[in-house]
């Protein structure tokens, strides 16, 4: 009890010496109301023209912001967060103290914001945080005069935090950290970030790896076109994923730098331009991933291997490689029929008699079904679903060649199920599935070590004739 009573002193005096820190000289307190809470600078995006900060400044060019130093497009999401931060900004009381001692604020952080939009201008310094409450020192300047405040962050904390303390301690680092930014930290990392996939009307790619290919944004299709049976993906969403992930790591001047060993090109084409780009392997000698862009000739962007990957695609990635079933609902069905055997000629039939809890049963009274992992591969390659959304790769075979193809399988299952007419085989750790009636052949990853497909599956059989 004794030890409780000491800990509630001890933090009794730590908040008295909060209260006195915060309240130096600054007992007589006469501010105006709106200085209650009150907002320090509020601004819309919209009527941004600029905003600098002690290392860097973020300008309006046209409808977008840029990094001033770099010539760059800045990063949507790291200008909000600073515009949320600034717009959260509240004054909790003005300090009066004199000039000399409002410096004792800004001894450990001093950072200097100026916002300028269509209708005004703010200017604040940011100075020190107090560790026992987590409110921190703002001067204002204003029609030559300057104004100390106590102010706090309101804007919601995104993390873990033990208490508020913890939170708001969390929020000020965030706002030090974000105004102390150097340009670079701000500049949109996308290769591509002035290109808005929804403007696109063509994009041709052509490497060393495939052949070249087109994407055309009018009609939503490939150039080669997909196999018959295999349908264009979304193109602009697809192509706006790799956009996303095409990120530069930094950039060089063009002059006094030389490109060795091209790799790919890229034309992106929208109603108003045309941006072309080549990828190189690379640079005075070093090797990596350089690219230069027809829209700035002067620079130099170096990319990580990942950020690389829309130069090396290739056109079916913009196929939507799964079975065709479009017209069947599956999840409508009360059951479901179909035929299974390692023989064409030779298969039992089978039904779902629940598709909802999908309980396969046997029309052959002599055949106990004991596992039905194996019917679920097979229904959730189908289906498209469970890892099995998109195949690795699709091709066309001719139907002699597709015989061919069902003759070298060691193992193999025959379906027929929604009228289609499919052959399953598990070749070097991929699934194989194929399309009879189109003649073509899909590849699916799978994690299900599967040695011998036929073999298995109708092990799951308590009884069947081969």
């Amino acid at each position: 009890m004794k030890k409780n009573l000491g800990l509630a002193f001890v933090l009794g005096l730590l908040v008295w010496a909060a209260w006195l820190l915060e309240g130096r000289e600054g007992a007589d307190v006469d501010s105006p109301i709106w200085d209650k809470g009150e907002p320090l600078a509020a601004f819309e995006v919209v009527n941004l023209v600029e905003i600098s900060l002690p290392h860097s400044k973020l300008i309006k060019d046209g409808q977008e912001l840029i990094v001033a130093d770099l010539g760059h497009p800045a990063d949507t999401s790291k200008t909000l967060k600073l515009i949320n931060k600034l717009n959260s900004l509240r004054s909790l009381k003005e300090l009066k103290v004199s000039d000399e001692k409002k410096e004792e604020f800004f001894s450990h952080q001093d950072h200097f914001i100026r916002v300028k939009t269509f209708e005004r201008e703010w200017e604040l310094r940011l100075g020190d945080v107090s560790e026992l409450t987590g409110n921190f020192y703002i001067q204002i300047f204003k029609n030559g005069k300057q104004r100390l405040y106590l102010a706090k962050d309101v804007s919601l904390f995104e993390g873990f935090y033990q208490n508020e303390l913890e939170a708001d301690l969390r929020k000020y680092l965030e706002l030090k950290n974000i105004i102390a930014a150097k340009p670079f930290d701000f500049a949109d990392k996308r290769l591509f970030a002035r290109i808005h996939s929804k403007e696109l009307r063509k994009v041709k790619i052509d490497n060393k790896r495939v052949r070249w290919f087109e994407l055309d944004f009018t009609s939503n299709t490939t150039t080669p076109a997909p196999p018959e049976g295999i349908q264009t993906a979304d193109l602009k969403r697809t192509l706006s994923n790799l956009l996303e992930k095409s990120l530069f790591l930094k950039f060089f001047e063009m002059k006094k730098n030389a490109l060795e060993n091209p790799l790919s090109k890229l034309k992106l084409r929208t109603e108003s331009e045309e941006v072309s780009a080549e990828l190189y392997g690379s640079m005075n000698g070093r090797r990596g991933l350089f690219v230069m862009k027809s829209n700035e000739p002067d620079r130099i962007y170096e990319l990580e291997g990942e950020a690389a990957q829309l130069f090396f695609e290739n056109v079916q990635v913009f196929w939507d490689k799964r079975l065709n079933i479009s017209g069947i609902d599956f999840k409508s069905k009360e059951r479901l029929r179909f035929s299974l055997g390692a023989d064409r000629n030779r298969a039992r039939q089978f039904e779902i008699s629940n598709v909802k809890e999908f309980k396969v049963e046997a029309m052959d009274p002599s055949i106990q079904i004991k596992d039905q992992k194996y019917f679920n591969l097979l229904f959730n390659a189908i289906l498209a679903n469970r890892g099995f959304e998109q195949a690795l790769s699709v091709a066309y075979h001719t139907k002699e060649e597709l015989e061919q193809r069902i003759k070298r399988f060691e193992s193999k299952v025959f379906m027929r199920v929604f009228d289609k007419d499919l052959v399953f085989s598990y070749q070097d750790g991929l699934l194989v599935l194929l399309d009879l009636k189109h003649s073509l052949e899909l590849v699916f990853p799978s994690d299900l070590k599967i040695n011998r497909l036929s073999e298995k599956l109708f092990f799951a059989f308590k009884q069947i004739q081969r």
